[in-house]
């Protein structure tokens, strides 16, 4: 499991995108946002539907977390997509500061065996040289069977303006990367996503940081629509030019033959 930090907490009941065969179970998330200078920790709470958006933000003093997702469901796939935005003050005085944002205990299951689809990434800008910490870090856990479709852990703690892919070993002091992005889910099974995504520091001083990403699973085959039917009579079905050719031909010749009649009489 990836890590869990008591914060802001999105509880989500149990709910079900039927198009693309997915029930939702339940799911815990959550952003925090620490400022030891303004106060300590903030947050909030919401709950959702499928097809449905929502946001998470926690703000205090220059710390922000901020977690909007987009629930939706599109060419036969259903898309959970998360845009996170992280913002932390630098070091102060003895107390850490950083910013949060989370999704933990996302149970879902599916009706059929389908596949699924993971994309993620997070930047990092650093405000100066940098003795903070950021990560990335996501899984995709089978339940039923306690094996993991996917597990990704990506920590730097010395690179300025960090950039992580999910798929990639990108952290310069921990990298860990097991299964595939792409793959298949088993009708009946319990699975489990999860992200946790921060920038923080604690012990020397630095400037801040900002850091945006984005985290989405998709599930189900994609169908793309077919464009509709060009109308009728618009374009010349093939092999009927040299018909009408040969009638515009057959048509001069006719005309002419005319002419030539009208002047003899």
């Amino acid at each position: 499991m990836l890590p869990r930090v008591v914060g802001t907490v999105l509880a989500i009941v149990a709910m079900r995108a039927a198009e693309a065969g997915v029930i939702l179970l339940n799911a815990d998330g959550f952003v925090s946002a620490v400022d030891p200078t303004a106060g300590g920790q903030t947050g909030q709470r919401e709950s959702l539907a499928i097809p449905s958006g929502y946001e998470l933000v926690a703000q205090r003093g220059t710390a922000l977390a901020r977690n909007t997702a987009n629930y939706r469901v599109e060419f036969g796939q259903t898309v959970f997509s998360h845009d996170l935005y992280l913002q932390r003050a630098g070091y102060q005085a003895n107390f850490s500061a950083n910013a949060i944002a989370s999704l933990t205990q996302f149970n879902f299951m599916v009706e059929a065996d389908t596949a699924y689809d993971l994309s993620g990434w997070l930047a990092v800008n650093d405000a100066g040289n940098t003795t903070g910490r950021s990560a990335l870090k996501a899984s995709l856990l089978n339940v039923t069977t306690n094996t993991h479709a996917f597990y990704a852990d990506q920590t730097s703690s010395s690179t300025i303006d960090e950039s992580f892919v999910l798929g990639q070993r990108d952290g310069d002091s921990f990298g860990s990367l097991s299964g595939a992005l792409s793959g298949a889910l088993t009708a009946g099974h319990l699975y489990r996503w999860e992200f946790f995504a921060f920038t923080t520091v604690h012990g020397d001083v630095d400037q801040g940081a900002t850091a945006s990403g984005n985290l989405t699973l998709r599930i189900g085959t994609q169908t793309i629509p077919e464009p509709p039917p060009a109308p009728e009579n618009s374009v010349p079905v093939p092999g009927t030019l040299p018909l009408v050719a040969s009638a515009l031909v057959a048509l001069r010749w006719n005309l002419r033959r005319h002419r030539r009649h009208r002047r003899a009489a």
